[in-house]
C-alpha cells in the first residue's frame, strides 16, 4: 500500500510539471543591472565578496538581471539554467509602487530561491530546501490565479517549494522575473522551453 502510494505522488508530483511547463512563456532580460536588497537566510554579501553567511535577518545587496516581461494575471512558467554553481539567487519581483505605504516590507516584494555554498534556502520563512541538493535547472511558475510562485527541479521533475504571494487590490500589479548576476562566475541563464505535447488517451 504505502509503495502505491508513492508511487501514485510521485506520478501527480510529474503531471503537476508538465502542467506547469505547459503555461511556458519567452523570457528574456534587461542587460542594465538592478540591485535588490534581499534577505535571504545565508546570503554572501555579494557587494563585498565575502563568502561567509549573512544572518537570517540581515538585508544584502545583490545586483540581478530583471525580466523585460512583467505579469498581471494568468500563470507563466520559465526555466533558469544554474548549472553547478554554488550561490545563486532567482524568482519573481514585485514592482514597487506603493513604497509609501504603512507596514510594507522589503521581504515582501520579491519570493526567491537562493543558493548558498551548496545549500538551498526559500525566502519564505527562512526555511532551507534541502542540504547539498542539486539542481542544475529551475523551472518558476508564477501562478498568480492561485495566488502562488512555484519552484521545481526541472531536471528530475520535481517542485521543490511552494510560496503564497501577498496580492495587493486593484489595480493589479506587475510581477517580474529575475536572476542574479554574477562578476567572474557563470551567470545563471533563462533557457528556452518546449511546450509538452498533451498525453493521447489510450
Amino acid at each position: 500500500m504505502t509503495e502505491n502510494r508513492s508511487h501514485l505522488e510521485r506520478i501527480k508530483a510529474e503531471l503537476d510539471c508538465w502542467e506547469a511547463r505547459s503555461c511556458a512563456v519567452p523570457i528574456t532580460v534587461n542587460h542594465e543591472c538592478r540591485v535588490l536588497e534581499l534577505q535571504v537566510p545565508g546570503l554572501p554579501d555579494v557587494e563585498s565578496d565575502t563568502a561567509g553567511s549573512a544572518g537570517p535577518n540581515t538585508p544584502s545587496t545583490v545586483p540581478v538581471l530583471v525580466g523585460k516581461e512583467g505579469f498581471a494575471s494568468g500563470k507563466h512558467y520559465w526555466e533558469v539554467e544554474v548549472g553547478q554553481e554554488q550561490d545563486w539567487v532567482l524568482g519573481v519581483v514585485r514592482e514597487k509602487g506603493r513604497e509609501e505605504e504603512e507596514g510594507t516590507r522589503p521581504r515582501e516584494d520579491y519570493w526567491a530561491l537562493h543558493r548558498s555554498q551548496g545549500e538551498i534556502f526559500s525566502s519564505t520563512g527562512d526555511h532551507r530546501i534541502e542540504k547539498q541538493m542539486s539542481c542544475s535547472v529551475i523551472g518558476v511558475l508564477l501562478d498568480l490565479e492561485e495566488g502562488q510562485v512555484n519552484f521545481y527541479d526541472a531536471k528530475q521533475i520535481r517542485i521543490i517549494v511552494r510560496m503564497p504571494l501577498r496580492l495587493g487590490k486593484k489595480p493589479p500589479e506587475m510581477f517580474y522575473p529575475f536572476l542574479s548576476k554574477r562578476e567572474r562566475t557563470h551567470t545563471p541563464l533563462i533557457r528556452s522551453v518546449s511546450i509538452p505535447v498533451p498525453l493521447k488517451h489510450l
